[in-house]
């Protein structure tokens, strides 16, 4: 908890909450433009915030094509998911499972479906995103990248934010402004992005470095530098 990542992450929760303090973001979709970026991670890191401070959350892998949070959670041996939800609402109950986090629970992608994008295009997801917001404070969505497939473009249309992930050094300008681009083009609200994977000791941060946290926190006092 006194990590310089744990540290960032409470930032970006407060970042989200204040920047909609009246009508508060109750379905969050995390993406990002590229694979390997880090956008799973960051999903996981924002639903465990947003539960820590006492919300009910749940995290949803919309990523019906290569879906990671059963690894994550160690959920691979729970009956259903998203797909099974969809296809019977009555194995919903079933299919999400409570986390060893507080206030965090976990609904995984279920059985691959050959046709990813029509599902989530369909009346059926939308009723089924209607009734989790009933039963849980907030909603955080991981799902496939944005320029490969269309999946994050038609979830971005179906929440109440976006959160893009951009990976330090590796996520190339072309492909993040493409993705961006995407989500413009469907009227997505973009909540900001997280520059993730950064190493303050590349040269190239210079004068940001001084400002790195301490993995043991603030610490004592030291002399000036």
């Amino acid at each position: 908890p006194t990590s310089g990542v744990a540290e960032a992450v409470r930032a970006l929760r407060t970042n989200i909450v204040f920047m909609s303090p009246d009508e508060p973001f109750r379905r969050l979709l995390v993406t990002s433009a590229g694979p390997s970026e880090g956008k799973t991670t960051v999903a996981c890191c924002l639903a465990t915030a947003l539960a820590q401070s006492g919300k009910s959350v749940l995290l949803l892998d919309a990523d019906l094509r290569r879906p990671r949070l059963h690894k994550v959670f160690g959920t691979s041996g729970a009956r259903g998911g998203v797909t099974t939800a969809l296809l019977d609402p009555s194995l919903l109950d079933g299919a999400i499972t409570p986390t060893e986090v507080p206030n965090l629970s976990v609904l995984p992608t279920g059985p691959i479906a050959p046709n990813p994008a029509e599902l989530l295009h369909s009346a059926s997801f939308q009723r089924l995103l209607d009734t989790l917001s009933e039963r849980f404070d907030q909603i955080v969505i991981d799902s496939p990248p944005l320029v490969p497939v269309t999946d994050a473009a038609i979830l971005s249309s179906l929440v109440d934010a976006t959160v893009v992930v951009v990976r330090a050094f590796q996520t190339r300008k072309d492909l993040a402004k493409q993705a961006v681009r995407s989500l413009r083009d469907v009227n997505a609200r973009i909540a900001g992005a997280v520059l993730n994977d950064v190493d303050f000791g590349r040269s190239e941060y210079g004068y940001y470095q001084y400002y790195a946290y301490k993995k043991e926190g603030y610490g004592a006092d030291e002399s000036a530098a």
